[in-house]
């Protein structure tokens, strides 16, 4: 194959997730139904889990996946 067909067919390579892109905001109540923890920077710039019930509007958190991969949102 020469080219990729952008079916998500796997005839090319998947990108790999970037840390610093904000994958989409998410509301703070949503959250909280959704998962009781989230990872967030310190600030020592070490990430930490925290329940989602200490989380406030306009933190940045990075949402375990069930694949162990995290993705990073905005509260809202």
């Amino acid at each position: 194959m020469s080219e990729c067909c952008g079916n998500g067919c796997g005839c090319h390579e998947t990108p790999e997730a970037d840390p610093n892109v904000i994958f989409g905001k998410v509301k703070l109540e949503y959250l909280q139904h959704k998962t009781s923890t989230a990872a967030k920077m310190n600030s020592n710039k070490e990430y930490e889990l925290v329940p989602t019930k200490s989380l406030e509007r306009g933190e940045m958190v990075w949402i375990v996946q069930p694949d162990d991969s995290f993705i990073k949102y905005e509260i809202i």
